[in-house]
C-alpha cells in the first residue's frame, strides 16, 4: 500500500509487477497454477495461486579437472564441492574424448519457497521500475509514490523480511516497513489497521473497509451507476472508455453523483463546456434526447458522507462555475 498512485499508471503498474514476480518464481523454479493482479488508487495487489510449498529437488553435475592433474588443482576442486577425498560417493569419474576428468553429481533438496519469497518479493520491489517514480526516501530507493506497508502471505502466514529505507540523509538510521498480515481500508471511512488470512479474506474485509480492488469492477460500476442517473434524468451520459477507467483509477469506493450548471453556459461553444467537464473536472456530460447539452454532469466521489452527497456536489459545481464564467466572460 502506498499514497495515491497516478491513475494514468494503474493498470501498467499491476502487469508490470505480475510479470517480474512470475518471472522469478519460473527462474526459481516453483510451479503455480495462476496468477492475478489487481489495482487500486493505492494499492498493488498479486495473489499466486497454487503455489509449490518448495523447490523440486535436483540433481548437480559440475566437472572437476582430469583425473591426472595436479593434486593442487584436484584439491582445490574437492574442496569447492565439499568432498574430503576422490573416493567420496558424490565424485565420479568420466572419460570426455578419451581424457578422464572428475565429476561431482549430487541430489540436492530443494529450497522452501517461505524461504525464497523473503528475498524474491524483497528484490521485486527494488527491480521494479515505474515510468515516472520519486525517490521518497532519504536514500536511493525509487517509487511511484511513498510505501506505507507490505502486506505478504504465504500459506496463511506472514511471510518473513522487509523493505528498508533511510530515516537520515546519511544512511546511518534505517526504518524498516516490514511484510506483515497487516493492512487499512479506505483513507477516510476505515483507516484503522486489520489482519487478513488469506486473499478471499483479503477481499471481503477490504470492501467491508469500503475499498474495491478490482479496477474492472469499479469502471463497470461507474458506468452502470452514470447510465442509471442519466435516464432517470430522461438524459443519456458521455461515458467514453478512457475517462471511465480514470475516475475508477482515483477513487477506492465509487459515489456517483449527479450535479448542474446554469442555462445561461450552455451558449459557449460545445468545446469549451466538454473540456471544462470532461479532461479539466472529470465529470461525465449529459445530454438532451436531441443531441444537445444538458446543463447536468455526473461525478465520482471517493467518500459516502451523510449528507448522500450534497456538500461534494455543491463544491464540484462552484469549481465548474468559475472555470465556465471564466471561458464567458
Amino acid at each position: 500500500m502506498s499514497e495515491e498512485i497516478p491513475a494514468r499508471l494503474q493498470l501498467r503498474g499491476a502487469g508490470d509487477l505480475k510479470s517480474l514476480v512470475c518471472t522469478k518464481l519460473s527462474e526459481q523454479d516453483l510451479s503455480f497454477s495462476a496468477a492475478v493482479a489487481h489495482v487500486a488508487p493505492r494499492r498493488l495487489v498479486l495473489v499466486v495461486d497454487g503455489l509449490a510449498k518448495q523447490q523440486p529437488d535436483r540433481t548437480e553435475e559440475r566437472k572437476g579437472p582430469r583425473t591426472n592433474a595436479a593434486d593442487k588443482a584436484i584439491a582445490g576442486f574437492l574442496q569447492s564441492v565439499g568432498c574430503d577425498s576422490v573416493d567420496h560417493p558424490d565424485i565420479q569419474k568420466r572419460k570426455i574424448k578419451g581424457t578422464e576428468f572428475y565429476f561431482v553429481k549430487r541430489s540436492i533438496a530443494g529450497q522452501s519457497t517461505r524461504d525464497i519469497l523473503s528475498k524474491l518479493i524483497l528484490d521485486a520491489i527494488l527491480e521494479f521500475r515505474w515510468p515516472k517514480s520519486m525517490r521518497w526516501d532519504l536514500g536511493h530507493l525509487r517509487w511511484v509514490r511513498p510505501i506505507r506497508s507490505i502486506l505478504c502471505l504465504f500459506d496463511g502466514h506472514p511471510v518473513e523480511g522487509g523493505l528498508s529505507i533511510d530515516a537520515e540523509s546519511d544512511g546511518n538510521v534505517k526504518k524498516i516497513i516490514s511484510f506483515s498480515n497487516k493492512t487499512s481500508g479506505h483513507r477516510f471511512l476505515a483507516p484503522d489497521p486489520f489482519t487478513v488470512k488469506a486473499f478471499d479474506d483479503y477481499q471481503k474485509k477490504m470492501r467491508s473497509a469500503f475499498v474495491m480492488i478490482n479496477s474492472e469492477e469499479r469502471r463497470r460500476l461507474i458506468a452502470q451507476k452514470t447510465e442509471l442517473l442519466a435516464k432517470d434524468l430522461g438524459l443519456s451520459s458521455g461515458a467514453n472508455e478512457q475517462l471511465l477507467e480514470e475516475n475508477a483509477g482515483l477513487v477506492e469506493w465509487p459515489i456517483v453523483l449527479v450535479g448542474s450548471f446554469e442555462k445561461v453556459f450552455l451558449s459557449l461553444p460545445n468545446e469549451v463546456l466538454v473540456t471544462s467537464m470532461q479532461r479539466h473536472q472529470k465529470y461525465f456530460p449529459l445530454y438532451e434526447q436531441n443531441g444537445s447539452l444538458a446543463p447536468r454532469f455526473v461525478m465520482v466521489a471517493n467518500l459516502k458522507t451523510d449528507d448522500d452527497g450534497a456538500a461534494i456536489v455543491a463544491g464540484n459545481e462552484r469549481v465548474l462555475r468559475a472555470r465556465l464564467f471564466d471561458a464567458k466572460f
